[in-house]
């Protein structure tokens, strides 16, 4: 399997789902084409060769590991971090085109996909004229196309009705917990509080197994923000109104604290399946790399994994109660994220902790990747205790097979 194709600026797999676009102008689709590691010369003459039946309307490009890994570069320039958890050898081979036409059959590409060496194909709408691209879901199997007799309902409607359902459920007071797998065999569990009208959140988090296990707390009041890990007795203040806002550690996302709304977005198609419970798929890279998952404990970056599936379940007033998601890395076991949703508009007692020090100064320093998690301000609140050298919940950094993974 191609590992970590979508590390590539524009790339979003698209090996199922369904986000069909069919508008009567003219569109133009860039179709990437993965090959498999162990491809040989042959098969990439027989595979551009079927190519040309997709009717380019630009020459068929051949990209090289070596050339994706210099765009890879050059596309997280600012991103230092992704580019020294990658190298060429993880990026596949690829051909590469551009085609024209109102609408993408997908039907075309299985005669492509059958050929040996043929790892992934996807196929992405380019924007024009201020409309956004999208990503063309093309299954395994050969799209069919509506008849104008009886034209087949589009997802677009229920994926509207869901993601309303989770913005409404997001926007009141709740409670939830999130449970889950991780990379490297690890395992997440928590519970929280967010009430985003008072402005007030609380979160308990722990990751067990592995080389790095690690718990913490978090409560946050306004730009007020108390942190606490396993290990100490005493919380931290950190005033946010004095954290960089690209700070990993010490940032606080108002809008968007527990990865539900980047979630949402990242839903590319759902149907219902009963009448409280939806399915579909969604892009775990997300947008702009993104860490959004597990939903409830946002830590994780992924990179070249394939849309993925969820379900979701409401209640009868239409309250998101479950979202469970499903990832498969290419090597590792299938990681599942459950996240549970309660007490929609119930009123949250959330108070600020009763004893805490001062984080040090030097933590709102313009270097934030060069330092720890906070740790209490020494008495004479000039310098700062030393922190431990074990990674913490919130800093770890790790990597899956089919994609790169990273700890907030």
């Amino acid at each position: 399997m191609v590992a970590a194709a979508a590390m590539l600026v524009g790339a979003l797999a698209a090996t199922a789902g369904v986000l069909f676009v069919n508008r009567g102008d003219q569109h133009r689709y860039a179709v990437n084409v993965f090959l498999t590691r162990d491809v040989s010369a042959e098969q990439k003459t027989a595979i551009e060769s079927a190519l040309h039946d997709l009717r380019p309307v630009e020459a068929i490009r051949f990209e090289s590991r070596e050339q994706a890994w210099q765009h890879f570069k050059e596309t997280f320039k600012d991103s230092p971090d992704l580019i020294e958890q990658a190298s060429a050898a993880a990026l596949p081979e690829s051909f590469r085109l551009t085609t024209e036409g109102r609408d993408f059959d997908c039907g075309r590409l299985t005669p492509i996909r059958r050929l040996p060496g043929v790892d992934e194909i996807q196929v992405i709408q380019q924007p024009a004229e201020g409309k956004p691209g999208a990503t063309v879901g093309c299954g395994a199997a050969p799209a069919a196309r509506p008849s104008a007799a009886a034209p087949s309902p589009t997802p677009d409607t229920v994926r509207a009705e869901l993601v309303e359902a989770l913005r409404r459920s997001q926007g009141v007071a709740h409670r939830y917990a999130v449970r889950g797998n991780l990379p490297e065999g690890q395992s997440v569990k928590g519970s929280g509080a967010f009430d985003p009208k008072a402005r007030r959140f609380q979160a308990t988090i722990s990751v067990t197994g592995g080389k790095y296990p690690a718990a913490g707390s978090r409560v946050v009041i306004g730009t007020d923000s108390y942190v606490r890990s396993a290990e100490q007795k005493d919380w931290v203040h950190v005033d946010l109104k004095r954290v960089k806002r690209d700070d990993p550690f010490l940032r606080f996302d108002w809008a968007d604290p527990t990865g539900l709304k980047t979630f949402s977005a990242a839903i590319t198609s759902a149907q219902r399946t009963g009448p409280h419970t939806y399915t579909g798929r969604f892009d775990p890279d997300g947008k702009d790399i993104t860490s959004f998952l597990p939903v409830g404990a946002p830590s994780m970056v992924s990179i070249g994994m394939p849309l993925s599936p969820f379900t979701i379940t409401t209640d009868e007033q239409g309250w998101v109660t479950s979202i469970v998601v499903e990832l498969t890395p290419r090597t590792g076991p299938k990681l599942t994220m459950t996240t549970t949703m309660s007490g929609h508009g119930t009123a949250l007692k959330i108070k600020s902790p009763a004893r805490f020090g001062e984080a040090a100064d030097f933590y709102y320093d313009k270097c934030p990747g060069l330092r720890s998690p906070p740790v209490p301000a020494s008495r004479d609140a000039t310098v700062g205790r030393r922190a431990a050298s074990k990674p913490s919940a919130g800093n770890q950094h790790r990597r899956a097979s089919g994609g790169t993974w990273g700890r907030r």
